[in-house]
């Protein structure tokens, strides 16, 4: 009786232990747990602990699911290395990786501590590592790159790329630090060649509405500065025209290749004329125009014959080049009219001594 006992209780343990690991065609599966909720569920009981998928060896790291081959782990998902996929030649997962790293890449580097390319959720977004010995050529947009960051626009001339908002008024590129230096700094190498250009600013604005169909409009570029306060103190100060001209403090070139609205300090200008200079007025020649003549003109019109009046100069300007030179016609104009009255002068003296 005490043998069949036993028997029976042998039995009906090995019964019981085998329906523990039967999966039905319904309901769920639960590992360390008696009421799963899911088709499988896996509760260890401890936050730290999770699924190990290995080989054969341990490895030194707290994780909640992890894949190893050869004793390497090649796939870690865990708190603090969120996606983990390691390539290192010791296969090591360290929790002590500085910033919390959604994704991390590892490589062969000669430090096993530092990672060549890393994707944080905080800190660096993305992070190149000093000691990796990085080659080629990566592109964007592009399958051929032709250099070290490539990337390629459509050819209707929609951005390649954006820094800033897709709100209204908002054109922000911020550029610089906070120690101050540079903001922009364009340094290049060159051979010893004279006239090369060393950086280039482009304004353009193509318009494609249809395929081959490209028009490329004219485009002004702007500088803006500010006196201070709020964002509205931000105004336009200088514009370099599509024509090529300058407008300082002005829109309007008045065909000019340089305007500018307000006084102009320099110590020296210098003026190269395209016409002649007066000299010819000491020609034998020219015609000086009588004195009465001048004295007619000047009650007529109120100003010189030859030199533009006031609401001349107040519509159009002064050409200082060819004023100078108006001025100097006039001075050696009446520098002949002097010698002339210091000779009849002369002669009406020579009469009264006689």
């Amino acid at each position: 009786m005490k043998n069949l006992i036993i028997l029976l209780v042998v039995v009906l343990t090995s019964k019981l232990s085998a329906q523990t690991n039967q999966i039905q065609s319904s309901g769920n599966v639960g590992i360390g747990t008696t009421s799963p909720t899911d088709l499988l569920e896996v509760n260890t009981g401890n936050s730290r602990r999770g699924i190990t998928i290995k080989g054969d060896g341990e490895q030194n790291v707290v994780n909640d699911l992890l894949f190893t081959v050869n004793t390497r782990p090649v796939f870690n998902l865990n708190q603090p290395h969120t996606w983990h996929i390691s390539h290192r030649k010791d296969g090591y997962f360290s929790n002590n990786t500085v910033g919390e790293s959604s994704l991390e890449f590892y490589a062969d580097r000669s430090s096993d501590y530092l990672a060549p390319l890393s994707f944080k959720s905080n800190g660096d977004v993305i992070l190149v590592s000093s000691k990796a010995a990085i080659t080629g050529n990566v592109g964007i947009g592009v399958t051929n790159p032709a250099g070290k960051l490539h990337i390629g626009a459509p050819l209707d001339g929609s951005s390649s790329i954006r820094i800033g908002s897709a709100s209204a008024g908002n054109k922000n590129v911020p550029l610089g630090s906070s120690p101050g230096g540079y903001n922009i700094d364009f340094h290049t190498w060159r051979d010893v060649v004279p006239d090369q250009i060393g950086a280039r600013i482009r304004a353009e604005r193509v318009n494609n509405h249809q395929n081959n169909n490209a028009l490329v409009q004219s485009m002004d570029l702007a500088f803006y500065t500010s006196i201070g306060g709020i964002q509205s103190d931000l105004t336009e100060k200088l514009r370099i025209k599509s024509d090529g001209s300058v407008c300082i403090g002005t829109l309007d070139s008045r065909g000019s290749k340089l305007a500018v609205a307000g006084g102009v300090i320099a110590e020296s200008i210098k003026v190269k004329l395209q016409g002649n200079w007066p000299d010819y007025v000491f020609e034998s020649t020219y015609e000086l125009e009588e004195l009465t003549a001048i004295e007619r003109f000047i009650k007529m019109n109120k100003h010189l014959p030859g030199i533009p009046s006031a609401k001349e100069v107040s519509a159009n300007g002064l050409d200082i080049g060819e004023m100078n030179g108006k001025l100097l016609q006039k001075i050696e104009e009446l520098t002949l009219h002097i010698i002339e009255q210091s000779k009849r002068i002369e002669r009406l003296e020579a009469r009264k001594v006689k």
